[in-house]
């Protein structure tokens, strides 16, 4: 076909098998005009004409550009909207866009819980202690997989995935934690298996606390053995008190601090000085009672 002559294509609208052809004018800048590779009008090419599209070859090849008339690019043998088309473009962005999926867990609301407890009791794992840790899952954790924690979080995940830790099932790791004689971090998962990590607006005020605390060290210094006796009048369950005497066996004092703090927690905001001071007396404590009052007093006076 000579330069410049005229190219006939198929009409696009609905009409007879007869009448001629319209043309197509050369496209601007001299560029050859683009293939229609569509058959003849009536073949099986005529419904994707019909509706626009043009029949693409299987393999790659050079189609004229729209932006620069002549110039050729390589296109995928997809067609706009398809599945394969949209899967293309998937993988392009890197997932982003209307395929991007949230990540578990995100958006408002509070920090979960037991993802809370992990990061606490990893937080305060030394090198050793986490040694011992992995030491004592030998017999859950094969060897070669125990070599690459290097993290409280990461062994956690892992006795996670072997079904022996849950957030409802927690007796393993109370065992570890025992092994490694860390009571403070055993407190914390005894704490969350009662619900008992409060708010912060289910506390005592500041000052509260301050009279609290300076209550709590006349308590264990002078109390003595009659703790039980005083804690059972504050109403607190015997399964905490058998707790703390099973941790503190061998330390009276830290015995009664102790069940004093878990007082505290069990109560909340509720904790008052004036409750210590009343089951003292109740407890036939006076002397004791008269202790708390007078550092009470002090602590109030700002002379502690």
């Amino acid at each position: 076909m000579g330069s410049g002559q005229r190219v006939p294509r198929p009409r696009l609208g609905g009409g007879g098998g007869g009448g001629s052809d319209t043309t197509t004018p050369p496209l601007r800048g001299g560029g050859a005009p683009p293939s229609w590779g569509g058959q003849a009008r009536g073949g099986k090419g005529a419904g994707r004409e019909r509706r626009g599209l043009t029949s693409v070859p299987a393999r790659l090849g050079p189609v004229p550009s729209r932006n620069r008339p002549g110039v050729p690019v390589r296109c995928p043998s997809v067609l706009p909207g398809s599945r394969s088309a949209q899967t293309g473009m998937h993988s392009l962005t890197g997932g982003l866009g209307q395929d991007a999926r949230p990540v578990p867990g995100a958006g408002p609301g509070a920090v979960d819980r037991f993802l809370s407890l992990q990061h606490s009791i990893s937080s305060g794992l030394s090198a050793a202690e986490l040694e011992a840790m992995k030491f004592l899952c030998r017999d859950k954790i094969r060897k070669r997989k125990l070599e690459t924690v290097r993290s409280g979080l990461e062994l956690f995940s892992i006795l996670m995935e072997q079904q022996v830790v849950a957030h409802d099932e927690l007796g393993f790791l109370r065992e570890l934690l025992r092994h490694i004689s860390r009571s403070d971090l055993l407190s914390l998962v005894e704490q969350f298996e009662q619900g008992e990590l409060r708010a912060p607006d289910d506390q005592p005020d500041e000052h509260e606390k301050r009279l609290l605390k300076a209550a709590f060290d006349v308590i264990r210094a002078h109390v003595g053995r009659e703790w039980k006796k005083l804690m059972r009048e504050l109403g607190l369950p015997e399964v905490k008190l058998d707790k703390v005497e099973a941790a503190y066996r061998f330390d009276l004092e830290e015995e009664v601090f102790q069940a004093l703090r878990e007082w505290q927690k069990w109560r909340g905001k509720d904790a008052k000085v004036a409750d210590l001071i009343k089951a003292l007396q109740d407890c036939n404590l006076k002397l004791v009672a008269d202790r708390v009052e007078e550092k009470i007093s002090q602590v109030n006076s700002g002379t502690r």
